[in-house]
């Protein structure tokens, strides 16, 4: 393949699809043209270059979305190899803001399907006729856009774009009533579906078995006063404190329930949590976040682990703790990764939260 220099300076993306067995592979790079370079040929023709062999930057289509119709929704049809340009609006509490621009172009149209990337950030996607797929450009652990392929047609793909500002992130800050709920140096089980009795159950167990022992005495002493006089008594004596013993080995064995979980599975796949307990928290850009101090369990469930953090950290968002659940956490070895963005959407809540307090003591000081 033969590629021709462009006949203006400038910024230009150099895409390269091949398509085999497995299906396409796709790659792409920027490069710059300072000084726009002028062969004899075109000196003298003053055409363009360019033509046989398969190659050269050729111009496509480039459509742009107005700012209103991205933000209501808008159907974009494009052919392959054309490009629409669009800027993000995101729709926050504490005022609109909007990002930096955006390009969506068509790399690969087939029959049923579609091939997108989304630039600057080089987000490339498939989409099938009637999918839709929710991206979150920036990294910030909030969807900016919603992309859909609604059909293809004579060659041409109707897509559906919207701008759109949804969380993404599946964290909370704790309050001090629910950092009570939290269960800590127990030995639980790692896996999310494992079972783990209740405290409320294992109290109401012991309830039980107490008045069952205690009604059972209370009978046997009333037996052994009516046949303290005949032969049966010894009889009933005996029988009555086989039954007792067997009331207090259950007792027992629910006393002991309360240390240790119900496991579903083989031993091997059991974790014992409490490990990860003190661990150090980090984004996945290696910034400290923390320590973890308890997990939380809710419908003998994994619920969140509990974040004490660190002091910078804890100004930052006005909290002492957090409760992060277990989808954003990356991985847990000698430490714990939390996903890029957890903070700063912490930060935004906080910013938020402060200036309610403001508005709200202005109205008062009025």
């Amino acid at each position: 393949m033969t590629l021709t220099a462009p006949s203006l300076a400038g910024t230009y993306k150099l895409r390269a699809m091949v398509s085999y067995v497995g299906g396409p592979d796709i790659s792409f790079d920027s490069f710059e043209v300072t000084t726009a370079p002028v062969s004899e040929e075109n000196a003298t023709s003053g055409g363009d270059s360019g033509g046989g062999g398969g190659g050269g930057i050729t111009g496509k289509t480039i459509y742009e979305i107005k700012d209103e119709n991205i933000l209501s929704g808008i159907i974009q049809i494009l052919k392959d190899g054309e490009k629409v340009k669009f800027n993000t609006i995101q729709k926050r509490p504490y005022g609109q803001i909007k990002s930096e621009g955006h390009s969506l172009e068509i790399v690969d149209l087939q029959l049923d399907k579609v091939t997108i990337i989304i630039y600057p950030e080089s987000v490339m996607i498939t989409l099938k006729i009637g999918e839709g797929k929710k991206l979150d450009l920036d990294s910030d652990d909030f969807y900016d856009l919603y992309v859909r392929l609604e059909k293809i047609e004579n060659n041409k793909a109707h897509i559906y774009i919207k701008s759109i500002y949804e969380n993404v992130t599946d964290i909370t800050p704790l309050s001090e009533t629910e950092n009570k709920t939290a269960f800590a140096n127990e030995t639980i089980s790692g896996t999310a579906n494992e079972e783990i009795p209740s405290e409320t159950t294992l109290s109401n167990d012991l309830k039980n078995t107490l008045s069952s022992i205690s009604r059972l005495l209370s009978s046997v002493v009333t037996s052994v006063g009516k046949s303290i006089s005949s032969n049966k008594a010894y009889f009933i004596i005996g029988f009555s404190t086989l039954i007792i013993l067997i009331g207090i080995t259950h007792l027992i064995k629910i006393i002991l329930r309360r240390h240790r979980v119900v496991k579903k599975g083989k031993q091997k796949d059991v974790a014992v949590l409490k490990n990860v307990i003190g661990k150090g928290v980090y984004s996945e850009n290696g910034d400290y976040i923390g320590k973890v101090k308890e997990v939380s369990l809710e419908n003998y469930k994994i619920h969140g682990w509990i974040i004490k953090l660190e002091k910078m950290t804890s100004k930052k968002v006005g909290k002492n703790r957090i409760i992060i659940k277990p989808g954003r956490v990356k991985s847990i070895g000698k430490i714990m990764i939390i996903k890029n963005g957890v903070i700063k959407h912490l930060e935004a809540i906080a910013r938020l939260s402060k200036s309610k307090k403001l508005k709200k003591n202005k109205s008062a000081h009025k």
